[in-house]
């Protein structure tokens, strides 16, 4: 299934300004995917989905979602240690 990809613009700059990374790194993240899962505890009643997946030699996180064929990023940053230790190759 093909999905459409959309950035809310103040998620992405609170993003920027929390971690220095954009929204649109989710698509490179998911691309280079090593784990992924659905989170326990979904706010507001929507599905949210976690994945660890590398950005260059880099290993990040980014939680996101799915509404009506529509991928929507939540939140981006890098992994800290113990998630690389976990999650990474």
């Amino acid at each position: 299934m093909s999905y459409h990809f959309e950035i809310d613009p103040l998620k992405n700059a609170i993003n920027m300004d929390r971690f220095h990374l954009p929204l649109w790194l989710t698509l490179e993240i998911i691309e280079h995917e090593t784990c992924s899962f659905q989170l326990s505890h979904p706010q507001h009643g929507e599905e949210q989905l976690i994945t660890f997946g590398y950005v260059g030699p880099q290993l990040h996180v980014t939680v996101w979602n799915v509404q009506r064929n529509t991928l929507r990023a939540l939140v981006v940053r890098r992994a800290n240690r113990n998630e690389e230790a976990r999650y990474g190759d």
